[in-house]
């Protein structure tokens, strides 16, 4: 309504609660809010186009995405060492070619380090590109912002800096030259004849010290892992070192592990008259392809174990049911007293409100509430603590997101997160002096017992949740609840009624089904991206089995002619290649579900560290079928080299060899 009628209604005197101020130059907006601060009490500016309100959406997500990220980074990097083991094994016989033309080790080096730097340069550029051009759609699908006003808030990401630009394709060139160099080493070492005629060599070599650097990273893993289970040590960046280590340790010394099950399965099938899948055993072991293969098995379905887990809990937790209700009836915009009706509709069994408040700031401690009186209004937003404020007589009925409640909260007493208490450098029985909602026009000071700690991730995701009894929950919000929900055997007439009654009382009121499709569809942007990235790896690890199966082949033309020509018949060799794969993938498998499940718990655990926070949530159906399409997969790619025994011409392979 216009101002001179608000007036006619409520009298001359006008408080304003708020107002939308535009800056016309935008790269000022920050400094516009800290001049602020610091020139007044108790206001409280909020930059909305870069500030607080853009960071919060933001950086939770962000979070999930550099934990994602470096998943699919040592995926990557696994998957380029395999590759450029294979690509230097057949480059042998160039190296070797030029070394017998004059072209010094040094300078052979520098030509198979500038073909993989090129390699790098062109997938760094053309990564890159990619990554600018679909920047901008992607992120503004998957988040949205609504300032409660008609200023248009968008995301302004900024122009990607050419120094970041060429900084990710120098990492792609570097990766690129680090993947193959051990090779690389071995072949400056290696004569002139051996590098030409022994260029096919296919033999995989066990090495004891590799077997001693992967026990060693193996047990500095362990005992990183023990400090952080016992919370010993808990920051980021022991944990990521706890996962480098597990991971450096299981990279290395897998082939020992593969050694010893084929030999005891070699063993079982030969006591069984099975002399095709035994000999399928010894070639697992022994050949440099099928190490490599297996190897890469093992690491692929960790890493994308890992990020089906992760992806898969982020998934549940947004979509998760909050509660057993048939009816939720969201945004009420009167008092609880408008809604005791509810209670009287036909068929509703049992009601209950919800009373939150986001963005609730709080002022903790002794110091900081005798200074908050006289504080300007900088250093009073430096004293926050911005939490969700619940208010609940005690433990909930229907509300399953909020768990480990009391039956009863006292008036003087608080419940939150036991990382949240730890945080703040409480425990349960602690007295915390406290000032709830100060910047409000109603507050609470008081002194506030610990009860006890309750489990809030479900609801808040990690972010700070302070429980408080109804009753002190009022002081501040007069009977407000934000959300009801309702068990009712009819609840499309329950809906009804309420439409009727309170037409203009409340936001939504929809079924719960109806409530969590709306959910699903707000988290589908997100949701689709995660997936994107599960189809991602998995091709990703696909094609680098493809390419190892394809250039291994090559390695052992000749064993296989002369198998064929000898021993074996082609129906025979292809059952061993067959029984080989087979193989690899069982025990890749076996090695790598329960490493996976420990790698997904570290990786939790950083989560939390970052304030994203939810349970990791395993779907066994959808996980066996996920693992199942892995197996699937990996052992078709045997069919590449069955093609080639088929196609094979035998004795053109001896004349050639």
């Amino acid at each position: 309504m216009p101002l001179d009628g608000f007036r006619d209604l409520f009298g001359e005197e006008i408080t304003f609660k708020g107002a939308y101020v535009r800056v016309h130059d935008r790269s000022k907006v920050g400094e516009f809010c800290d001049l602020m601060q610091e020139k007044t009490q108790g206001v409280e500016p909020e930059d909305l186009i870069n500030g607080e309100l853009v960071q919060q959406n933001v950086n939770g997500v962000t979070s999930v995405f550099a934990i994602l990220f470096l998943i699919c980074l040592m995926l990557v990097i696994f998957v380029t060492i395999s590759l450029s083991e294979r690509i230097m094994v057949e480059r042998m016989g160039t190296v070797g070619t030029l070394r017998s033309l004059g072209v010094t080790p040094n300078t052979t080096a520098k030509i198979v380090l500038f073909e993989n730097a090129l390699y790098g340069l062109i997938g760094g550029a053309i990564g890159s590109t990619l990554y600018v051009l679909t920047r901008d759609a992607i992120f503004n699908n998957v988040f949205s912002l609504n300032s409660g006003s008609d200023i248009e808030l968008e995301m302004n990401l900024g122009k990607v800096s050419v120094a970041a630009w060429i900084g990710v394709i120098i990492g792609a060139i570097v990766i690129e030259c680090l993947c193959p160099i051990k090779e690389l080493l071995k072949a400056t070492r290696t004569s002139i004849r051996d590098l030409i005629f022994d260029n096919k060599d296919a033999d995989y070599k066990y090495a004891r010290k590799t077997l001693v650097a992967a026990i060693l990273f193996t047990i500095a893993g362990g005992v990183c892992l023990s400090l952080v289970l016992t919370k010993t040590m808990e920051s980021l960046g022991f944990i990521f070192l706890t996962i480098v280590l597990l991971v450096a340790g299981l990279f290395p010394g897998y082939p020992f592990i593969l050694r010893v099950f084929s030999k005891i399965f070699e063993k079982i099938f030969t006591k069984a008259n099975c002399p095709v899948a035994a000999f399928s055993c010894v070639q697992a072991r022994t050949k440099k392809a099928s190490v490599g293969i297996s190897r890469l098995f093992v690491m692929a379905v960790t890493m994308g174990l890992t990020l089906f887990v992760m992806s898969y809990s982020y998934i549940s937790f947004v979509n998760s049911k909050p509660a057993e209700a048939d009816v939720v009836v969201n945004g009420l915009t009167e008092q609880g007293s408008k809604y005791s009706y509810f209670n009287d509709i036909d068929g509703v069994t049992e009601v209950e409100f919800f009373n939150f408040n986001w963005g609730v700031d709080c002022v903790i401690g002794e110091d900081d509430v005798k200074e908050y009186a006289s504080a300007n209004s900088k250093r009073m937003k430096e004293m926050y603590h911005n939490v969700v404020l619940m208010g609940t007589p005690g433990s909930f009925k229907i509300n399953t997101a909020i768990t480990d409640l009391p039956e009863t909260i006292a008036d003087d007493e608080i419940y939150m997160d036991k990382s949240v208490a730890e945080k703040l450098g409480y425990k349960v029985g602690d007295e915390i002096p406290m000032l709830i909602a100060p910047n409000r026009t109603k507050s609470v000071s008081r002194t506030m017992k610990l009860g006890g700690y309750c489990d809030t991730i479900r609801f808040s995701g990690g972010s700070a949740v302070y429980v408080v009894s109804l009753n002190t929950y009022n002081e501040i919000f007069e009977d407000h609840p934000v959300r009801a929900y309702i068990r009712t055997t009819d609840p499309e007439g329950t809906i009804a009624t309420i439409k009727e009654e309170s037409f203009s009382m409340f936001d939504t009121c929809q079924t719960m089904d109806e409530y969590m499709e709306d959910m699903k569809n707000s988290n589908a942007g997100m949701n689709t991206i995660l997936y994107m990235l599960i189809g991602m790896g998995v091709l990703l690890t696909f094609i680098a089995v493809v390419s190892n199966q394809i250039i291994g082949f090559s390695g052992r033309r000749r064993e296989c002619a002369v198998l064929a020509s000898t021993a074996m018949n082609r129906g025979k060799l292809k059952k061993a290649f067959l029984a080989e794969n087979f193989f690899s993938c069982i025990l890749a498998m076996a090695v790598a579900v329960p490493f996976s499940a420990v790698i997904a718990g570290l990786f939790n655990k950083a989560m939390v560290m970052i304030e994203m926070n939810f349970d990791l949530s395993i779907d066994v159906p959808s996980t066996m079928i996920f693992l199942g399409a892995l197996f699937l997969l990996f052992l078709s790619t045997v069919l590449m080299p069955v093609k080639n025994i088929r196609k094979m011409k035998i004795a053109e392979q001896l004349k050639y060899e």
